[in-house]
Parts: structure tokens; sequence; C-alpha cells
């Protein structure tokens, strides 16, 4: 019997969250501290351009994507009924590429790959929130609070954009559209947060058991039934007569 063991799979949640909240804030004190940027309101890539901060956002947010995207696809593995899961992963992971993009390449490296890669990742983790809050208000494994919290949240994610697009064409208020880029990127961040009561224990390598089936794992338990296959049931009582 070979047993490779199993992970609670909210931790990757909430390392998911810890790692895209503390990358905007611990950037935007440090760009701040240096004189980098002003301290009301700066957009989030302004805290991404010069150093030291620049090193700490791309590490940040490239192991943020990485960790995004292995939730979203805990996601697809826990929850068989939600039935745009496929959808919602192939979003999840354009949303991914495109947030690796964001933090790769800085504003003054390159703009037209920067804004590309952030469009990428705003746009399609905004559909993500949306297609999985309502597959998850169908989906009976989801508590009712959970649910309410999901919908609250889709509602900000369609709010919030219109209200981005409208200022964008008055850049007088850039410190408003800036508002908004870190209201999406914290929601973005809280959305995920909510996954971490839903999910339960889960093998993330199934046990490998010659001659034995598993019958059952406990979700709390690092230990699993098992029980000898039918047939091996059937020759070992037809020995006995």
């Amino acid at each position: 019997m070979v047993i490779y063991g199993s992970a609670k799979v909210e931790w990757i949640t909430y390392s998911t969250v810890f790692l895209m909240v503390n990358t905007c804030i611990v950037c935007y004190i440090v760009a701040v501290g240096l004189g980098h940027v002003p301290a009301w309101l700066p957009m989030i890539s302004d805290c991404a351009v010069q150093s030291p901060e620049k090193y700490m956002f791309r590490v940040g947010v490239i192991s943020g994507a990485t960790c995004l995207l292995a939730n979203m696809v805990m996601v697809y593995n826990a929850f068989p009924d939600f039935y745009f899961r496929k959808c919602t992963l192939a979003l999840a992971v354009l949303a991914a590429v495109g947030m690796s993009i964001c933090g790769a390449v800085d504003e003054k490296e390159n703009p037209a790959v920067h804004d590309v890669g952030a469009l990428l990742f705003f746009a399609c983790y905004d559909l993500v929130v949306i297609i999985l809050s309502l597959d998850a208000s169908w989906s009976e494994k989801i508590s009712p609070s959970s649910i309410r919290v999901k919908l609250a949240f889709a509602i900000l994610a369609i709010v919030v954009p219109v209200i981005a697009i409208i200022l964008s064409y008055y850049p007088k208020h850039r410190s408003y559209l800036a508002l908004c880029e870190w209201f999406g990127a914290f929601g973005f961040a809280f959305f995920t947060l909510t996954f971490a009561q839903d999910f339960d224990t889960v093998d993330l390598v199934e046990e490998k058991c010659p001659d034995f089936e598993r019958v059952l794992s406990k979700p709390n338990s690092s230990q699993c039934v098992y029980t000898q296959s039918t047939s091996q049931q059937h020759s070992t009582s037809d020995s006995t007569f």
C-alpha cells in the first residue's frame, strides 16, 4: 500500500488571498515611503515601476496567479454539480495568464503588453466571479450564507467595471479610477476566500492500494477505510467449505 497523503484545500485559498492582498499593500507602502508615488491614490501598477518594489510585485503577483489557478482547479474538482465549471476553469486560466503578464511586465517597460495582461485578468476573472456565483446558487453543496456573499460579490463585479469604464473617459478623475482598480483587486481576493468554508479535506493524490478498493474516506481524517474486493471475498468464502 502506497499512501501519498492528503492536504487541506482551503490553505491554497488562504495562500492566494495572502499573496494578492499583501503584495499590493506592501508595494504601496514601500512606493509611498520612498516617494515614488503619491499617497492618494496611485494605480496598483504605479506601485510596481521602480526598485525595490517592482521585484516584490513580480514575485508576489506571479505566485498569486499560480495559487489562484490552483484554487480554481480545486473548485472545478470539488463541485462537479456546477453547470459551467469548464467555462470558469478556462476563464481562470486566461485570468492567471493575464495576471502573470501584468506582474512580469511593468507599465514603463512595455505599456501595451502590461495593459493587455491587466485587461485580460480583470475581464476574465470578473466573468469567473459572476458565473461561479450563479453556479453556487444552484448547488446543494454551498451553504446559504456563502451563496449570499458570493452573489453580493457578483453584483459588485458588474457595477465596479461599469463605473471604471465611465471614469476612464475623465482623466481628471484618475484617482477614482485607481480606487475602482484597488476595489476590484481586493474584491477578487475576498471572493476567492468565500470558498474556504466550502472546501473539505480532499486527497490531492489518490492512494494506491493493490488488490484493495477504497470504500470510505473520512473528510477530517488522514486514514482511509479499505475492504477486500468482491472477487477476493468470494474466493475466501469458497475456500472455507
